[in-house]
C-alpha cells in the first residue's frame, strides 16, 4: 500500500462513519424527546400523510361525539317537557270523565271546566317556553334539525320536532256517531282505513252472551271492529231510548183496582212473574220513581238502566250499545214509544256507534251502509284542545275523544324523541370505538418505540465515540509518514 500525505482517505472514511453515527444519535435523541417516530415529512412522508388523514378522522369523530351529546341534551329537554304535558292532559281527561257523569250539577261542571282550562294553559306554557340554546322546541317552530354525527359529509342524524303540542295544534279527531240501521253489520262486509295506514277488513258482527247483545246490535258491531285491532281507531257503542209514561201529572201511573200489568225489558219481567197489581182508592197508583227503581233492580240481567228526564219521559240506557227491547202485558198501558221515533214497543231498538281516530277514517263495503248515512269518509274535525269545554255532559264526552287524540299525538312525539336519544347513544358508542381504533392505528405509525429507539441511541453513542477516536488517529497518519523523511 503506497504511503502518501497529500490525501488522507482513512480520515475521510472515519469522518463519514462519524457523521452517520452522529445523525443516528441526533435522530434517536429527537424521537425520545418528542415521543414521535415521524415528526416531519423527512422522517417518512407516506406515514405522515396517512397520519394526517387519521388525525382528521379522530378530530371529526371527537367533535361528532360532542354534537351527539348536544342532541341528547336537546332530546332530554323535549322529553321532560312532553312528560309534563302528558301529566297535565291526563289530569284534564280525568276531569272530563268526572264532568260526563250525570251526578254533577252545572256549577260543579263549571268548576271542573275552570280547572281544565288552567291545566291547558299550563300545557301552552310548557309548549312555548321549552327551549334549548334559545330555540323553542315544542311549538312547531323548531321544525327539522340536522346533527353532524360523523367525521365526514353526509354522516348526519335528523331530529323532527315539527309537530307542535300547543292546545291549538293537538286534539283533532276524525269522529262520527251514527245509528246502526236495519240488520247492523251482521252478514255484511266492512273495510276500515285510518289515515294512510293499511286497510282492515272487519269480520262478522260478534254477538255477546247477555240479553240484547245479538249479532245485529251496536254492541256486536263495535266488538267486531275493535277485534280487528285497527291501529289508531277507537270504536264505542251506546244505546239510549226515550219512552212516554202514560201517567197523571207528576208521573204517577193510575190503574183500576185489580188491574195487573208487567213490563218486559230484554226478556226480563221487571215485576217478576206475578206482575204489578193496582189496589183500590189511594193504592191504585204506581209512581214513576218506583217504576224506574224496579227497572234498575233487574239491570244486572237486562244491561239496561232507567232514569226520569225533566220533561217526564222515561230514559233507558244500555251503555255497551246492546239492543233495548221493551214490551208490556196486562190491561193497563204503562208506557208508549217516544213520539216521532217511528219505533214501536216490542221492537228491538238499536243503538249507536262512535268511531274516532287522529287521522281521517275511510269506510267501505256493504257494512258502511249499515251505519246511518253510510259516510265513506270521515275527515278530521276542526276542534282542537283550544276549544275544549267541560261545562256540559255532552261536551265532556266529546272532549274525551279530543283528549285521547292529543295524548296519542304527544305519546307518538315522545316516542320519537326517545328513539332520537337511543340513536344518539348508539352513535356515540360507535364513534368512541372508531376513535379508539384509529388512534391506536395512528400511534403504531407515528409514535416512537422507546425500547428500540433507546437501543439505537446506545449503539449510535458507542459508534460516535469510536468515530471521534478513529478520526483523531487517522489524522495522525500523515505525520507518521513524514518521519520517514525527517528521520
Amino acid at each position: 500500500m503506497p504511503q502518501i500525505i497529500s490525501s488522507n482517505s482513512a480520515s475521510l472514511v472515519a469522518q463519514n462513519n462519524l457523521n452517520k453515527a452522529s445523525s443516528t444519535y441526533s435522530h434517536a435523541i429527537n424521537q425520545l424527546s418528542s415521543g414521535k417516530k415521524v415528526a416531519s415529512a423527512a422522517d417518512n412522508s407516506a406515514a405522515l400523510a396517512i397520519s394526517g388523514r387519521m388525525q382528521s378522522q379522530i378530530n371529526g369523530s371527537t367533535q361528532a361525539i360532542a354534537n351527539s351529546n348536544d342532541g341528547i341534551a336537546l332530546a332530554q329537554t323535549a322529553d321532560s317537557a312532553l312528560s309534563q304535558i302528558t301529566s297535565n292532559l291526563q289530569q284534564v281527561r280525568t276531569l272530563a270523565v268526572q264532568s260526563a257523569n250525570s251526578t254533577y250539577s252545572a256549577s260543579d261542571r263549571a268548576s271542573l271546566n275552570q280547572q281544565a282550562q288552567q291545566l291547558l294553559t299550563q300545557v301552552n306554557t310548557v309548549a312555548t317556553q321549552t327551549q334549548y340554546n334559545g330555540q323553542t322546541l315544542l311549538d312547531g317552530s323548531f321544525g327539522t334539525a340536522v346533527f353532524q354525527t360523523g367525521a365526514n359529509a353526509g354522516q348526519t342524524s335528523t331530529v323532527n320536532l315539527s309537530q307542535g303540542v300547543k292546545t291549538s295544534q293537538i286534539g283533532q279527531t276524525a269522529a262520527a256517531t251514527n245509528n246502526i240501521t236495519g240488520q247492523g253489520l251482521a252478514g255484511k262486509t266492512l273495510t276500515v282505513q285510518v289515515g294512510a295506514g293499511r286497510t282492515y277488513e272487519v269480520g262478522s258482527a260478534i254477538a255477546g252472551d247477555s240479553a240484547g247483545q245479538d249479532a245485529n246490535s251496536a254492541y256486536a258491531a263495535v266488538t267486531a271492529i275493535n277485534s280487528a285491532n285497527i291501529s289508531g281507531l277507537t270504536a264505542t257503542a251506546t244505546n239510549t231510548q226515550m219512552f212516554k209514561l202514560n201517567g197523571e201529572a207528576g208521573g204517577a201511573l193510575k190503574g183500576s183496582a185489580g188491574d195487573s200489568v208487567n213490563l218486559t225489558v230484554n226478556g226480563v219481567k221487571v215485576f217478576g212473574d206475578q206482575g204489578y197489581t193496582f189496589g183500590t182508592a189511594n193504592d191504585n197508583r204506581l209512581s214513576a220513581g218506583d217504576l224506574v227503581s224496579q227497572i234498575n233492580s233487574v239491570s244486572g240481567q237486562t244491561g239496561v238502566s232507567a232514569s226520569l228526564n225533566k220533561d217526564g219521559t222515561l230514559q233507558m240506557t244500555a251503555t255497551d250499545g246492546r239492543n233495548i227491547t221493551v214490551s208490556q202485558t196486562g190491561g193497563k198501558d204503562i208506557i208508549n214509544e217516544h213520539s216521532g221515533s217511528g219505533r214501536h214497543l216490542g221492537e228491538a231498538l238499536q243503538g249507536t256507534i262512535s268511531l274516532s281516530a287522529a287521522s281521517e277514517i275511510q269506510l267501505g263495503g256493504t257494512g258502511a251502509q249499515a251505519i246511518d248515512g253510510g259516510a265513506p269518509r270521515i275527515g278530521l274535525g276542526s276542534n282542537t284542545l283550544a276549544k275544549l269545554d267541560l261545562s256540559t255532559a255532552d261536551s265532556a264526552v266529546k272532549a274525551l275523544q279530543s283528549l285521547d287524540s292529543a295524548l296519542s299525538t304527544v305519546s307518538t312525539l315522545q316516542g320519537n324523541v326517545g328513539a332520537i336519544q337511543n340513536r344518539f347513544d348508539s352513535t356515540i358508542s360507535n364513534l368512541n370505538s372508531v376513535t379508539q381504533n384509529v388512534t391506536s392505528a395512528q400511534s403504531t405509525i407515528t409514535d416512537a418505540d422507546y425500547s428500540s429507539v433507546a437501543s439505537a441511541l446506545s449503539t449510535a453513542d458507542v459508534l460516535q465515540q469510536a468515530g471521534v477516536s478513529m478520526v483523531s488517529k487517522a489524522n495522525q497518519i500523515p505525520q507518521e509518514i513524514l518521519k520517514l523523511v525527517t528521520g
